[in-house]
């Protein structure tokens, strides 16, 4: 079953699931054993700083069933992200 932008899986790290919105900028639609970039954006971008790193591995989640596995080629933009959680409850 494909999965396509939007897409709210869980990203599984350091033993915690996150939930985190997925945007496929070079493919429509992505299914199982594709290799594409994604953007994720965290909605607890706060939880992450000082975690989440360039090199990092990460597993993506649907439930307790694993549907994918990446690493971190680039974080952009958390600390505003985080910053934006912090200043407004």
């Amino acid at each position: 079953m494909p999965a396509f932008s939007g897409y709210r899986p869980q990203f599984y790290y350091e033993g915690q699931d996150w939930d985190a919105e997925h945007e496929y900028p070079d493919a429509n639609s992505v299914v199982p054993g594709q290799t594409v970039r994604a953007f994720l954006r965290f909605f607890s971008p706060d939880k992450h700083l000082g975690r989440v790193h360039v090199g990092m591995e990460f597993q993506i989640r649907d439930g307790a069933r694993v549907v994918g596995h990446g690493h971190i080629t680039k974080v952009m933009n958390l600390e505003d992200s985080a910053k934006r959680v912090r200043d407004n409850p």
